[in-house]
């Protein structure tokens, strides 16, 4: 639940940081370019009317009743999931254990092994017999 409010927090910085700086500021500073082509001079690409037309009704009724709830609902719905998600799929204490108990057996057979070649260095014995012991300890 603390998702919901922290994003819609995150969504209303959002739609205020639009409504100054490119519905006021950059309409001013740049008021030709940003206009289509045809609509050159029209009244409602002024800043009065275009505040009152559009940016006011957008970033003070449209944002905060609908748009911020519901992209906040889905963002928190998304964070909650991925938790979940990450909880599962990154739980490694069976792995880990799992891992120490595979460790351990080899280990074991590494040490057998190194027992065989040293008593194979140590000791004359029929190589096909050794041959056999070494290929069913690797």
């Amino acid at each position: 639940m603390e998702y919901v409010f922290t994003a819609y927090a995150e969504w209303l910085i959002i739609s205020f940081s639009d409504f100054f700086f490119l519905d006021i500021f950059l309409l001013q500073k740049m008021n030709r370019r940003m206009q289509i082509p045809g609509t050159y001079g029209h009244l409602d690409y002024g800043l009065k009317n275009w505040l009152k037309k559009l940016a006011i009704p957008e970033h003070f009724l449209g944002w905060p009743f609908f748009i911020a709830p519901l992209m906040s609902a889905v963002q928190a719905g998304i964070c909650a999931g991925f938790e979940e998600v990450r909880d599962t799929a990154f739980e490694t204490g069976e792995l880990e254990a799992e891992a120490r108990q595979l460790n351990g057996e080899m280990n074991v057979a590494a040490e057998l092994i190194q027992k065989c070649i040293g008593e194979n260095a140590r000791v004359a014995q029929n190589q096909g017999e050794y041959a056999k012991r070494y290929d069913a300890l690797v």
